[in-house]
């Protein structure tokens, strides 16, 4: 499984070692920032690609103009990075 950049997307930033999933997942993981999503590269306990979780920049909250990301309280050793997306409520009716 190889992460492959979307037609006009470049790496901002990447980031090693994250930790995801609570406070005593591995932190074996990468974050990589891109101009259009994060993507986080889930590892397996041997280091090997297990799965790439893609959230799209464009589906983070925005309120008062400002994207709702902030530095959250230390889990453990290290901060932690929260994130609020925007929620999609689909109804349906039963006819």
């Amino acid at each position: 499984m190889n992460f492959i950049l979307e037609e006009n997307e470049e790496i901002i930033k990447k980031s090693a070692d994250i930790g995801y999933g609570g406070k005593l997942s591995r932190s074996n993981n990468e974050l990589i920032l891109t101009n259009r999503s994060i993507v986080l590269i889930k590892k397996s306990l041997l280091g090997k690609v297990s799965d790439i979780i893609r959230f799209p920049l464009s589906d983070i909250a925005i309120s008062n103009g400002k994207a709702q990301v902030a530095l959250g309280q230390k889990d453990i050793v290290t901060p932690t990075l929260d994130i609020y997306f925007k929620i999609t409520i689909l109804l349906t009716s039963d006819k």
